[in-house]
């Protein structure tokens, strides 16, 4: 149901992005995908490998620790996907509002 979803997403974003190509800034678009990445990599590390134990970063490792680690640090990127988005989007309205 998880995969169903988030491909029903990704397909509804690309569809959005693509028909409103002309009012997409492009540091705000890739402020927003790297900000869904790491929050992906927030959920996935979190909810499925940790507490549903679903499956791990690397199955049959002998230590899991390591790989979980760098696997949940990658979600720092949802932080800093989101203060790209918020700059890009400032500097866009910023520059709206001088040239009117």
């Amino acid at each position: 149901m998880f995969h169903v979803v988030s491909t029903a997403l990704l397909v509804w974003g690309t569809y959005a992005l693509v028909r409103n190509r002309q009012q997409v800034v492009p540091r705000e678009a890739l402020g927003w995908i790297v900000l869904a990445a790491g929050a992906f990599n927030l959920y996935d590390g979190t909810i499925q490998h940790k507490i549903l134990r679903l499956h791990q970063v690397r199955e049959g490792a002998a230590n899991d620790t390591p790989y979980d680690v760098v696997f949940l640090t990658t979600a720092v990127l949802a932080a800093i996907g989101g203060a790209l988005a918020i700059a890009a989007r400032r500097s866009e309205l910023s520059a709206r509002h001088r040239r009117s």
